[in-house]
């Protein structure tokens, strides 16, 4: 989220984030990553999968890392209020396999 945002921006040069998050959640203002997703209120499992598969295919053709750390929390959960997604546990654990997979 914001942290790894800020955190990259201090370092600089070579280190990309992407970021796949609620465009109407907290805060207004976000940090900026290197690629920015912001998602509609409530979306679901397929259509975060769609979403997510496009812009991780895309930063990995666009940057060719040498190393990748994956950093999701599950905020995504439809029961997670705050986070105003609408993730089923069954969508977070296939949104976690597909990236340990690609």
């Amino acid at each position: 989220g914001d942290g790894t945002a800020k955190f990259a921006n201090i370092l600089g040069k070579g280190l990309v984030t992407l970021s796949l998050h609620c465009e109407s959640n907290y805060p207004t203002l976000k940090a900026n990553s290197t690629y920015d997703v912001g998602l509609p209120d409530g979306m679901e499992d397929d259509a975060y999968m769609e979403v997510l598969e496009t812009s991780v295919l895309r930063a990995i053709e666009e940057t060719r890392p040498d190393f990748v750390l994956y950093d999701a929390g599950v905020d995504v959960h439809e029961d997670d209020f705050l986070g105003r997604l609408g993730l089923t546990e069954g969508g977070i654990r296939r949104r976690d396999r597909w990236v340990m997979e690609t």
